[in-house]
């Protein structure tokens, strides 16, 4: 069965180029509610007492979704 995106959800996979702590540990694709694509990474990170947890942030988006441009409404009666 193929995978089936779903508005409001995403998935994150493991950043194979990671070359210093400011990149993401994961990156991916967020899939927002207006239909385009979004930029998501997340980083895991360790608290005070131990526990790891993940910080997440959604970016811009990958690719605005095309819609058909209106035809132009040009005057057939050009003089030259």
């Amino acid at each position: 069965m193929a995978y089936e995106r779903k508005p409001g959800t995403g998935v994150l996979f493991k950043n194979q180029r990671r070359k210093t702590d400011r990149h993401p540990h994961y990156t991916g694709t967020w899939y927002g509610e207006d239909g385009n694509d979004y930029w998501l990474s997340a980083w895991i990170n360790e608290s005070v007492k131990g526990e790891k947890y993940m910080t997440l942030a959604l970016g811009g988006v990958k690719e605005q979704k095309q819609e058909a441009a209106p035809a132009a409404d040009f005057d057939n009666d050009v003089p030259f």
